[in-house]
């Protein structure tokens, strides 16, 4: 079984984080920094689409996540 992963999914890396917030976002598993894609303003909606596509392969075959999406739980 694979353990639970918190996914900061930003361009906010956790190291930047206060402790307290560091220690709410464990409660939920282990941080897990992956950086949110940069959207060029002249993007069309099919462009955004395709991003987000290639955003969510990229969170499910990161190693430190893997299986998270096995099982997404959101409290």
């Amino acid at each position: 079984m694979n353990k639970p992963v918190f996914i900061n999914l930003t361009n906010h890396h956790s190291k930047y984080w206060r402790e307290q917030q560091k220690k709410e976002a464990h409660k939920y598993g282990a941080i897990v920094d992956i950086p949110f894609p940069n959207v060029p303003a002249e993007a069309t909606e099919d462009d955004i689409r395709r991003l987000c596509d290639a955003t969510v392969k990229k969170v499910m075959a990161d190693d430190s996540a893997a299986g998270a999406g096995d099982s997404l739980h959101f409290r």
